[in-house]
């Protein structure tokens, strides 16, 4: 019984994060684990810079956010990342996980090292769940997540879980993107 328990609570195991950390979208695996604490002089969360490289065989980057020192309202979340070694990001997951009562995500963006929303951005906020689709950013591209938690458990002191991960093109989308570019380039061949 207790090998058993062991094992169901494996994937969930909280611990510091050292070094890079390899996340990917299985989350029948065991991924990294994060603990966060509550900034009061922010009135909300920071987390890094944090190199993260996409793993397509590993399972999401564990987040565990302290619970807010003020109780129910909206925080911030921002999270300085670095695209790690391996394929370009073309979006970024985030899902609050149960047992996270009252805590919906209200919105976000992603900034470049510049300041600017990254290229061909675009967000979905589905209550626990926030979204981001961009355009490729390559290995070694500093990233700035910054996003906005409700967090609506009045006299409550839980902390928030979180797991997310970086995904990449699909090779069948590659190819689907480098034939449409091919036709182009003999179109405009024969036209130009």
């Amino acid at each position: 019984m207790i090998a058993l328990a062991i094992l169901l609570a494996a994937p969930f195991a909280w611990a510091q994060a050292n070094g890079a950390i390899h996340a990917g979208p299985i989350f029948e695996l065991p991924g990294v684990a994060t603990d966060v604490p509550f900034d009061p002089n922010s009135e909300g969360w920071h987390v890094g810079p944090q190199e993260v490289s996409y793993d397509p065989a590993a399972g999401p980057w564990l987040k565990r956010l302290a619970a807010p020192a003020y109780g129910p309202g909206n925080y911030g979340v921002i999270e300085e990342l670095i695209v790690g070694p391996g394929p370009a990001w073309t979006d970024w997951h985030e899902e609050i996980l149960s047992p996270s009562p009252g805590a919906d995500w209200t919105g976000g963006t992603i900034y470049d090292a510049s300041g600017a929303p990254v290229a061909g951005l675009t967000v979905q906020v589905m209550g626990p769940r926030i979204w981001f689709f961009f355009d490729p950013l390559p290995p070694g591209t500093p990233i700035q997540v910054v996003k906005t938690l409700h967090y609506g458990i009045a006299g409550a002191n839980l902390p928030i879980d979180v797991a997310e991960y970086p995904t990449t093109p699909e090779p069948t989308s590659l190819a689907l993107v480098a034939g449409c570019l091919a036709g182009l380039a003999v179109l405009r061949r024969r036209h130009g």
